[in-house]
């Protein structure tokens, strides 16, 4: 890749991230049980303790394991979420998931760009059948694009330590005997 490219392949990332997933793989020395009763008692089921202190929050079972970080007086659609769920193979327990953002916001964030998209094209044809005024309309379309980039690289650069924190925990919580 050319330093010419370099730019175009940054706006794409950023304007992909959404809907980007990160596959992870967790081992345990644990049964399934145990590794889910370990989890659990790791992590938080409920807000209302977590929003004070900060913690790891949500459902922990052997077929489903959902968490998110929670930090006290912050809210961040665009954090990382661990989705996963416990299995054995070849004789060993493993929670098999991956780092994802919640699906509301992906779809949120293809209803913005698809708007930027569709007000970008017919300002670009009204633009160009009427020169005059309207000839920045298109512009407009452009910055909201970048706009909704821009807010997602934030956000994501918000929740940057999340995956490392869950990460963190869930390998804390499946190490060593139950």
């Amino acid at each position: 890749m050319t330093n010419a490219h370099l730019p175009n392949a940054m706006l794409l990332k950023v304007l992909l991230s959404p809907y980007r997933s990160d596959p992870a793989t967790f081992y345990t020395p644990l049964s399934v049980d145990a590794a889910a009763a370990k989890l659990r008692r790791s992590t938080e089921s409920s807000l209302s303790r977590a929003a004070k202190e900060g913690a790891a929050v949500g459902t922990v079972t052997a077929n489903k394991v959902s968490l998110e970080k929670v930090v006290p007086h912050t809210g961040n659609s665009f954090k990382p979420f661990f989705v996963g769920h416990f299995e054995v193979a070849e004789g060993r327990t493993l929670l098999v998931g991956k780092f994802t953002i919640h699906w509301f916001v992906k779809l949120f964030m293809s209803v913005w760009y698809g708007g930027c998209l569709y007000w970008t094209v017919s300002a670009t044809r009204v633009a160009l059948e009427e020169p005059g005024q309207v000839r920045l309309f298109p512009l407009f379309g452009l910055g909201m694009f970048l706009a909704g980039g821009a807010f997602v690289a934030i956000s994501r650069w918000l929740a940057d330590g999340d995956r490392e924190y869950l990460s963190g925990v869930i390998v804390g919580a499946l190490s060593g005997s139950s």
